[in-house]
């Protein structure tokens, strides 16, 4: 009769769904909520905090979910639970407990600010839960919270709170640490012992919470600049490459391959083009820029290289992007006149506006080859409160 007894019991577990680094293990286990002070922060962040989208299997399970709970509670207030579910076949009688494990929502969070994840020591969050079985006493009961955590489509396990001392029919209240940015999911699992001491478990519904927080962290600029000329018969070659290297580490709820680096861009660059061939002045300039804004391109982060973009990621997290400004002309084009700002754009698949925006400028003004003796490349950039000047090297 033991398979009856397994494919009869009931685990239903109540949640209440509100729209909202793995934990560490060096984390003291989960305790009573406790009076807090904000720690320090010690990471710099980039951007304005963003809400994850709660994906739509996640709606789907929480609409699914919501049903069989009501059904579940009018189940409990009809029955007395003095007895489990009672069966009889030709003379053989097994009896299956129900068991009813509810998070109380009005004391449990329903969504994490950033602010007030930072202010919470150990990232925690309140919790709470009660349990009724049928019948009253069941042997070995345990209750546990696993905490899940979402990056894209990937459900992660983080730890897992036993609440050894949780009783049936008190409501129980817990803060667990190691909450991240994101999408956290708390999955209640009850065990308990059949006659044979055998302990069967099984996972119930669950509660999601999302926790605000920037898109980038440990951002950081760093602009590149090398200038060089040279002779050329009666000219002199003018060339120069700007860099601006951005390094972050991404929320932890937002997956690398879902994520795009967009580029634009709005300037200009005049030199004297008259004296060149068509088809030269085609390499050189056009004869007219864009007025407004335009897009340079755009690549996946988690996707290889470009011909514009060099990407990376090493394996602490970190994302670094490269992108490269050139310029090369000669003396017969003088004077030169550029100034041109970039725009680089952190996007979500999921988001209509940038995540988060950083920015560039190029400027350099030559009006004769006497002048690049103390003609500068102007950088300024994102992060970085005095612009780079480069002078150029003779070769």
């Amino acid at each position: 009769m033991g398979w009856i007894v397994k494919n009869l019991l009931a685990l239903m577990f109540l949640f209440v769904f509100f729209h909202g680094v793995s934990a560490q293990d060096s984390a003291p286990a989960p305790e009573k909520p406790t009076a807090e002070t904000p720690p320090a922060r010690t990471t710099s962040s980039y951007g304005d905090p963003v809400t994850m989208e709660v994906p739509r299997s996640v709606k789907e399970a929480i609409r699914d979910q919501g049903v069989a709970i009501t059904r579940l509670s009018l189940e409990f207030e009809k029955r007395e639970a003095k007895d489990g579910i009672s069966l009889e076949y030709e003379g053989m009688r097994t009896e299956s407990p129900v068991i009813f494990a509810a998070f109380i929502g009005d004391k449990c969070d329903q969504e994490l600010t950033y602010k007030d994840w930072l202010a919470r020591i150990w990232r925690g969050i309140d919790l709470a839960f009660i349990v009724k079985t049928m019948p009253q006493k069941l042997p070995g009961l345990t209750v546990a919270i696993e905490h899940l955590h979402m990056k894209g489509e990937v459900e992660t396990l983080q730890s897992t709170f036993r609440a050894t001392d949780a009783k049936v029919g008190e409501p129980y209240s817990v803060r667990l640490r190691g909450v991240k940015p994101g999408i956290n999911r708390y999955r209640l699992v009850v065990s308990y012992k059949n006659d044979k001491g055998e302990v069967t478990s099984a996972h119930g519904f669950s509660h999601w919470l999302v926790v605000q927080a920037p898109p980038m962290f440990e951002f950081s600029t760093e602009p590149a600049c090398v200038a060089t000329c040279m002779a050329a018969g009666t000219s002199t070659v003018i060339r120069s490459e700007t860099t601006l290297t951005s390094s972050f580490m991404l929320h932890g709820g937002l997956s690398v391959s879902d994520c795009e680096l967009r580029v634009i861009r709005r300037g200009k660059r005049e030199v004297r083009l008259e004296s060149l061939a068509p088809e030269v002045r085609r390499v050189v300039g056009s004869d007219t820029q864009p007025s407004g804004w335009e897009e340079v391109g755009r690549c996946r982060l988690g996707a290889s290289n470009t011909d514009w973009i060099v990407l990376s990621q090493d394996a602490a997290g970190f994302v670094k992007v490269s992108y490269t400004h050139s310029l090369s002309i000669t003396s017969d084009v003088l004077p030169l006149s550029e100034n041109w700002d970039y725009q680089f754009e952190l996007r979500h698949v999921t988001a209509r506006d940038p995540l988060a925006v950083w920015s560039m400028n190029v400027a350099l003004n030559i009006a004769r080859t006497e002048d690049l003796a103390k003609a500068r490349v102007v950088v300024s950039a994102t992060g970085h409160a005095k612009p780079l000047e480069v002078p150029f090297s003779r070769k």
